[in-house]
This record gives structure tokens, C-alpha cells and sequence, in this order.
């Protein structure tokens, strides 16, 4: 039989093990709401203490860093030395990072949402691609030969590709007056091929999805708006300044040209690279939102065959827990 005193000292013995109760052990429903407002580089370090953080953060995706008016983040690949890519966050912070799917020619076709639409020219994938988490999503291969002659690729979605409602456009030049375009829903096995008689846009440069339409941009000023309901295809130039006097009709978003060099990250890239980037949309807290446009910026040094030429892209860093395996969409 226990006397007052031994009860009094098992207690406090109790105690003081409650008070050196290791983090590890903290309750997953207090984890998940500590998880669930890290910023990304957080968000990893938190993932890493142990199996059971990891466990109770597989749901969050560090949303705060892609809040509206957050400034997207620039990622540049294609260093030519296996998976290596570079990162620069909006404040300025760089860091490296493996990535092997986009090793081995792998060109970025759209960025939005937090993933990557990603084409391997070598194998003829194509594949959603989140660069933190390196979850992957495989789409159907898509044959290249309905959309393009000698012209790129440039590609939108709808939604996240998780989604239900997420929808893929591939589009390129055929030809001259020719402009093919290759679409596909969750869930469907196969891409529907379109082709359309049109003189705008020209080479077709970048593009958008926005209120239920895909809007492709070329350089200079043509527009083809491809209607997601009724899968037909107007063709726009667009106007500005004076011109813009008389027109009713404007775009739902504003558009940003030269934002590589506007934002000083042009300053990553190696002097004597040329670089080629893929855009992303930007949700603004003043409903102003943004299309920041692919763009090229060239260098040619003595030798072009000398010239390091890279990828960037821009996109709001986001997490999204790996799949045990590869998934097909």
C-alpha cells in the first residue's frame, strides 16, 4: 500500500516526464494546423524532422507562398550537368535543386496552379510536374505531328490537374494559315485533335486559361481564343493606346512582356547563356490579375555553337504530396 508521500513523488516524476515528452509525439490534428500556414522552405524543413510530421502535413501545399499578390518564383533547368536546376524565390533567396524529369530535353509547356506541364522530346511524354514534392501525373502521349511543322509547342490547363474540371490545350502552327490544336479532359484516354484556317495569331508564343477560355498569344499583337463549351476557335488583334478608343471588348487580365528582365532575374542567368521561358497567371488581391508571357532573350558569342542556351519558368511555388507511384491522369 502506497503512502502519501510515494504517491507525491510518482506524481511529480509523472510530470516532469510529460514535460520532456518529445516532439514527435505532438498530436497529428495540432501538426496539421501548424503545417498548414508554413511557407514552402518551411513547409520541406517540417516535412523532414520525422515520419510522423511528415505524416501530418501530407495535406498541406504551403499556400501562403501563392496567396494573391504573391510574386511567382523563377525556376531555370536545362544546365546540360544531369538534373541541376536553379531557384530564385520572390525575396531574392536561391537554392538548388535535382530535378531528373526535367533532365534529357525536357521543355516546360505551361505553368499554373502550383505544377508544371512538362514534354520530353526524347521519350514523347508529357506529364504534370510539382518540382518540390517531384509528384507526377502522366497525361496520354501526345503526337506531336497533328499540331506542328517547324514551329514549338506552347500549352494551358484549366485547374489544378488533380481536378475534375482540368483541361489540357497543346496548340502549334501547321502551317502558315494552319493552326493545330490538341485538347483533353480528366479522365479521357485520348487527345482530340482541332485544326483551324487562321492568319492570327503568328507563331504562336503563349498561352492562358481565363472564365472558361484558352487564349493564345503571339509576339507582336494576334490573338486566337479557343471557347472550352463549344470547342470553336475567333481569332483577335489586339490594340492599345488610341486604337483602344472605340473597342468594347478587353482582355480579363493585364499582360506582362520582359518580366525576366523588369524583375531583375535575368541577373541569375549566366552571362553567356541564351534563355527561353515559360509564363504562369497571377492572381492579384486587386483583382488585377496577370499573364506573365514566355520569352527569349538571346546571346551570341563568338561561336553561337559556344552558347549555353537554358530554360526558365515561372510559377507559384506549391506542394503537393507524392503519389506512392507514377499515376496515369
Amino acid at each position: 500500500m502506497y503512502d502519501v508521500q510515494t504517491v507525491i513523488n510518482e506524481t511529480e516524476e509523472l510530470s516532469m516526464a510529460e514535460k520532456r515528452r518529445p516532439w514527435s509525439d505532438l498530436p497529428s490534428e495540432l501538426l496539421s494546423q501548424i503545417s498548414d500556414r508554413l511557407g514552402l522552405i518551411d513547409l520541406l524543413r517540417f516535412r523532414s524532422v520525422c515520419k510522423h510530421w511528415n505524416f501530418s502535413s501530407s495535406t498541406s501545399t504551403a499556400a501562403p507562398e501563392s496567396s494573391p499578390g504573391r510574386s511567382p518564383w523563377f525556376l531555370v533547368y536545362g544546365y546540360g550537368d544531369g538534373s541541376s536546376c536553379r531557384w530564385t524565390g520572390d525575396s531574392g533567396e536561391k537554392f538548388a535543386v535535382h530535378l531528373p524529369d526535367l533532365d534529357g530535353g525536357a521543355t516546360c509547356l505551361a505553368s499554373n496552379h502550383g505544377w508544371l506541364l512538362v514534354l520530353q522530346s526524347q521519350s514523347g511524354s508529357i506529364f504534370f510536374l510539382c518540382p518540390f514534392s517531384k509528384a507526377r501525373i502522366n497525361l496520354p502521349n501526345l503526337d506531336k505531328s497533328e499540331l506542328s511543322g517547324s514551329d514549338g509547342l506552347v500549352a494551358a490547363f484549366s485547374a489544378p490537374p488533380p481536378s475534375r474540371d482540368c483541361a489540357v490545350a497543346v496548340v502549334g502552327r501547321k502551317s502558315v494559315l494552319r493552326l493545330g490544336l490538341s485538347l483533353i479532359r480528366r479522365g479521357e484516354e485520348l487527345w482530340s485533335a482541332f485544326e483551324f484556317n487562321v492568319t492570327l495569331p503568328k507563331t504562336v508564343y503563349c498561352g492562358v486559361f481565363c472564365d472558361g477560355s484558352f487564349y493564345f498569344f503571339d509576339r507582336d499583337d494576334g490573338l486566337a481564343i479557343f471557347s472550352l463549351e463549344d470547342r470553336k476557335l475567333k481569332t483577335y488583334r489586339l490594340v492599345s493606346g488610341n486604337e483602344a478608343k472605340d473597342v468594347k471588348d478587353s482582355l480579363p487580365f493585364i499582360c506582362r512582356r520582359y518580366h525576366l528582365n523588369d524583375t531583375n532575374k535575368f541577373a541569375e542567368v549566366p552571362f553567356d547563356a541564351s534563355i527561353s521561358t515559360c509564363g504562369t497567371y497571377v492572381v492579384e488581391s486587386n483583382g488585377l490579375d496577370y499573364v506573365v508571357f514566355n520569352e527569349d532573350f538571346e546571346v551570341i558569342g563568338e561561336e553561337e555553337s559556344s552558347t549555353r542556351r537554358l530554360k526558365g519558368v515561372w510559377m507559384h511555388p506549391r506542394f503537393f504530396a507524392k503519389y506512392k507511384d507514377d499515376i496515369t491522369w
